[in-house]
């Protein structure tokens, strides 16, 4: 998962490279306009931030499916009230 703009220092270099390598990324962002993402990355999935742990989730299970790699289940620092809330967490992500 690559924040878009790190202490104003766009990510695209290293999210083509992950790409080239074949590595599954998922975007967040604050930005709206899709125009300042490059071309060749657009499709990559995005969230809108601030990103809620389901989104977080169904990213990456999107990114997973469409893999081939197989299903993730969640294990959620932090409590559901949090989750409900759309409390950003951190979350371990385990391969089945």
């Amino acid at each position: 998962m690559l924040d878009v703009n790190l202490r104003g220092e766009m990510i695209f270099p290293v999210a083509e490279k992950l790409k080239a390598l074949g590595v599954l990324t998922v975007f967040c962002t604050g930005y709206a306009d899709l125009r300042h993402i490059p071309e060749p990355l657009r499709d990559e999935v995005r969230l809108s931030k601030p990103c809620a742990a389901a989104s977080v989730e169904a990213a990456l299970r999107t990114q997973m499916a469409e893999s081939g790699l197989g299903l993730i289940r969640r294990v959620w620092s932090g409590g559901d009230r949090q989750a409900r809330a759309g409390v950003a967490q951190t979350a371990s992500v385990v391969f089945a």
